[in-house]
């Protein structure tokens, strides 16, 4: 039907061509592009009017959900934007070749850059990005589907592989069809889904089902260039034909008529309905736009070369009724030095308030910390796009070591030389975890699994397992002796191994400690005394000691030597003493020394010692050389008496057995009860010492032991010997045993 009749001069190809064009009368309004330069817009009344002028060869027109009208500007490769009144404003530019265009819901502008075979998608704000590229070879025609879908038509003008290209909104590029075309251009969907597409060399309208099942719509057509439908669906096609250039019109059963009838060539073609609403018509609640969150950053802490899984949950924050979420997610190093993998997933669609949580693996071998970029995008997002960041943490192995300020490997605890019994202070050693570069922040915690403990059973520690030890901390323990039995020279050794000391998990990468293995070492000597064996008078070996407390018992104090064969046939006998009671009465703790030597036997009236001679020290009272009253007990051998071991009987109940000291007056042995100075005329025991019994001046000897004992207030150098009158003539040839008359003298402090 025409109404009205306008005149135009079109620019198509180089030439300038002239035609009529008809306006349409109708309940909607049609908006047809002349590559002459303008939009003419013909009116429901039938009233043709230039809607935009000046624009360089116009082809692709759209409509937005506002109802401004998109006509793309081949010649300057520009979009221009006009309002309903017409007017027109820059809207993007730097396009190459652009051609077809089309709305998605969101209200984003997809354009067909023909020129450099990719879709280019601008926001509502004029922001553009590259939607699509791969599966293109000079795109045309655009159109979407009711799914949101992008269909894109592939010219391919020199290849002659004609397709037509479906895209998801994620940009996901698939073929739809392939079959029966020939430059395809201009596309559009009925209601029912159907798509319609221009096919420009085969001169026909070819109809797809949703399926991609192809047929013939019309042909004998000319050159059929763009397609649109109005309210009622009916499709219009421009025909761009020099010979004969129309507007062709289709009914929805496929009845075609000369929409207009032209002597030039329109292009672009779109349609509003009588209230001005862009056709096809746009949702009357157009959806919400997809909001992306990103939350729950997840950081990583491993040991230099390990791997660790760093991560982030991507959110669509929108409301229900608003569009998925076509998420893209990134992870780049912001600082640092760390390498990554792929997000995992890196893309994906999420619905209205749906969360997924994605992660990337990290590994670096430089300590310090990495810090991670995850960037989630959707250029339909309204908050594309977004960032957060995650902590990669690079830690050195941890640092075993027995030292803070260095790497120290072994320690050795020695408790010295101790009389048995003696109580000794215990001591203690401390693991560290000793940080050997940069700091302790960069140090992995330290673990003991396990360790071995050979040796005196004497030596113990309360060593145990541990994990958490961080770095630059340390844990002590402490080692103990029991000196209750004897010890002789102990050792323990405890060994930590590397493995044993181990970095505290769970670290990816975590192992061996740095520094290796660690070996505490204790040693003591209790109770068994080294001594001189060259029998010499002077030369004690060294003492064993134990302290004793202000108004503590010296009582289990011992020590002995080990028997062994010295010079001129004289060697040690193997004597034990053992202070049996006594306690420390003076005003401070004392150091209780015993040291031995041999039985020196100088010259033939000597007497004959028969045990070796312990030097007990360290127990005067204040400024005085009296010693709170104690019980001594030594050690003898009967074999060693000049009748032999048959004549010990008799010299005990003869009291010609006793313990004896060494006079410093005189030099000669006598009675240690001669040495009292508080008293010295106690009475005799044969047996052993009556427990309790502290009276000054008693004494005796017990046979079955083979010991002496006497209760006694001075430190001296002390020893076993027979009665010194009848034993020394015995040395020299004396028949028989006499009674010894006793020396009683008194000493004063």
């Amino acid at each position: 039907m025409m109404t009205s009749f306008r005149r135009f001069a079109l620019a198509a190809g180089g030439a300038l061509l002239l035609g009529w064009l008809a306006a349409p009368v109708g309940a909607d309004v049609a908006y047809v592009s002349y590559l002459n330069g303008t939009v003419e817009q013909y009116s429901r009344t039938g009233v043709a009017s230039v809607f935009a002028s000046g624009v360089s060869n116009p082809v692709g027109l759209a409509f937005d959900h506002a109802g401004n009208l998109y006509v793309v500007s081949k010649g300057t490769g520009t979009i221009e934007k006009f309002t309903a009144g017409g007017v027109g404003s820059a809207f993007a530019s730097g396009l190459d070749d652009p051609a077809g265009l089309a709305f998605d819901s969101a209200g984003n502008l997809y354009v067909a850059n023909e020129g450099n075979s990719t879709i280019e998608r601008f926001t509502p704000g004029g922001v553009g990005s590259v939607f699509a590229s791969s599966g293109l070879s000079d795109p045309v025609g655009l159109a979407f589907d009711s799914a949101g879908n992008l269909y894109a038509a592939n010219a391919n003008y020199m290849g002659g592989n004609y397709t037509i290209e479906k895209f998801t909104s994620g940009g996901v590029g698939s073929v739809f069809a392939s079959s029966g075309l020939a430059i395809p251009n201009g596309l559009a969907f009925d209601s029912a889904g159907n798509l319609y597409v221009a096919n420009v060399s085969g001169c026909t309208i070819e109809r797809f089902t949703p399926a991609g099942v192809g047929s013939v719509f019309a042909n004998a057509l000319g050159n059929p260039v763009s397609l649109a439908f109005d309210s009622a669906g009916n499709l219009y096609a421009t025909i761009y034909n020099s010979a004969n250039a129309t507007v062709e019109k289709f009914t929805t059963g496929g009845v075609g008529s000369v929409f207009t009838n032209e002597s030039y060539d329109p292009w672009g073609l779109a349609f509003t309905n009588d209230a001005g609403v862009p056709l096809p018509v746009p949702p009357t609640t157009h959806p919400l736009s997809a909001t992306i969150t990103l939350s729950s950053a997840i950081n990583a802490t491993i040991i230099k070369g390990g791997t660790g899984t760093l991560g982030v949950t991507i959110g669509n924050g929108a409301a229900a009724g608003a569009n998925n979420l076509n998420y893209s997610l990134s992870a780049s190093v912001q600082s640092g030095s760390a390498t990554l993998g792929l997000p995992t997933p890196n893309s994906g669609s999420l619905a209205p308030s749906a969360n997924q949580s994605c992660t990337v693996s990290a590994t670096s071998t430089n300590l310090g910390i990495n810090t991670i970029s995850f960037n989630a995008s959707d250029p339909n997002a309204s908050n594309s796009p977004q960032t957060t960041t995650a902590t990669l943490a690079v830690l050195d192995h941890s640092n075993a070591s027995l030292s803070p300020t260095a790497n120290q490997t072994t320690q050795t605890m020695i408790f010295g030389n101790l009389l048995e019994g003696a109580s000794v202070p215990s001591q203690t050693f401390t693991i560290y975890n000793r940080p050997v570069t940069m700091s302790a922040a960069y140090t992995a915690g330290l673990k003991l699994t396990g360790f071995t403990a050979t040796g005196d059973p004497a030596l113990s520690t309360n060593l145990a397992a541990f994990s958490g030890l961080a770095a630059g901390g340390g844990n002590t323990y402490t080692a103990s002796l029991n000196t209750s039995t004897y010890s002789t020279t102990g050792t323990k050794t405890i060994t930590m191994s590397a493995s044993q000391l181990a970095d505290d998990s769970p670290l990816s990468g975590a192992g061996s400690n740095n520094n290796g293995a660690i070996t505490v070492v204790l040693q003591c000597n209790v109770g068994n005394a080294t001594a001189d064996a060259s029998n010499s008078q002077n030369a004690f070996g060294t003492p064993l000691t134990a302290p004793v407390s202000q108004n503590m018992s010296y009582a289990n104090l011992a020590s002995k030597v080990t028997a062994s064969t010295g010079s001129g046939g004289q060697g040690m006998v193997g004597s034990t003493a053992t202070l049996l009671a006594g306690t420390n009465g003076s005003s401070a703790s004392q150091t209780v020394s015993m040291a031995w030597r041999t039985r020196t036997q100088v010259g033939r009236l000597d007497p004959i010692l028969i045990s070796d001679v312990m030097r007990l020290s360290g127990m005067a009272l204040d400024g005085t050389s009296q010693t709170s009253p104690f019980v001594l007990e030594m050690t003898y051998n009967p074999s060693l008496l000049p009748l032999g071991a048959s004549s010990e009987g008799p010299c005990a109940s003869n009291k010609q057995i006793y313990l004896a000291w060494l006079d410093p007056n005189d030099g000669k042995w006598e009675n240690a009860i001669m040495g009292n100075i508080g008293a010295n005329l106690g009475g005799f025991q044969l047996g052993a010492w009556p427990a309790g019994d502290m009276t000054l001046g008693d004494w005796g000897v017990d046979t079955t032991n083979h010991v002496v004992w006497a209760v006694l207030d001075h430190n001296s150098d002390f020893s076993v010997v027979p009665e010194p009158s009848t034993l020394a003539l015995l040395g020299v040839g004396a028949i028989s045993l006499t009674a010894c008359g006793w020396w009683r003298r008194r000493r004063t402090a």
